[in-house]
């Protein structure tokens, strides 16, 4: 889990973030895309409510850039709020729902 913070105070170990924050996760491998969906990949608030509105996009053939020429195609989700996010903390939830492809 990843989580992420929201105010208009900073203090250690915290992170603002636009209200409008879009989320790339970059995957070491390929995974299947039919396990990527709202229930496999997802935002809570503080309190452990699942935000309604994020939904995650599966990004096919993404190009992960490594050192000089190094570079792989791994799998990516990009995950974005319709609304936007208040402050407040936030954990970005990534089950062991998603899948490797085979």
């Amino acid at each position: 889990m990843f989580s992420f913070f929201l105010s208009p105070h900073v203090s250690f170990a915290e992170k603002i973030v636009a209200p409008h924050k879009i989320w790339t996760i970059v995957f070491n491998t390929q995974i299947n895309p039919s396990t990527v969906n709202d229930e496999s990949i997802y935002v809570v608030d503080e309190y452990g409510k699942i935000l309604e509105n994020t939904n995650p996009l599966f990004l096919p053939n993404y190009i992960q850039a490594g050192k000089s020429t190094n570079s792989r195609q791994v799998s990516a989700v990009s995950l974005f709020n319709h609304d936007e996010y208040s402050p407040g903390n936030y954990t970005l939830v990534i089950t062991d729902k998603i899948k490797k492809s085979r």
